[in-house]
């Protein structure tokens, strides 16, 4: 599977700033920013990431790539699938009528799985 020409085919890629290269002996860590359009939602994602390379026998062996997949969630999902989520991004089963914002003492918000 080729993840960069699977994930170009879903999204457009607007920007990358990369803020700092931390590299080992068989690790490097990219850390930066990033903004991408959703091609089927329009939405677009700002998000920080922090990319971290494995390579092993001079190759690239492991990829993994940490950044806000909330974010990434809500913009890859159609309005119609947004639920409940009120603008504190917290979660209330009836709606957001039932919602605690976050300035009146909720500790954190319950998201649905």
């Amino acid at each position: 599977m080729d993840f960069l020409n699977d994930t170009g085919s879903m999204i457009e890629r607007l920007g990358l700033e990369v803020q700092d290269v931390l590299a080992g002996q068989d690790r490097a860590v990219i850390i930066g920013s990033l903004s991408s359009r959703v091609k089927q939602t329009g939405k677009v994602i700002n998000t920080d990431f922090g990319i971290i390379l494995t390579v092993t026998g001079g190759e690239i062996s492991r990829f993994q790539m940490l950044e806000d997949s909330f974010a990434v969630s809500r913009a890859a999902r159609p309005p119609s699938l947004h639920g409940r989520l009120n603008q504190n991004w917290q979660w209330s089963p009836a709606g957001p009528a039932e919602s605690v914002p976050a300035s009146q003492g909720a500790s954190r918000a319950r998201v649905p799985v």
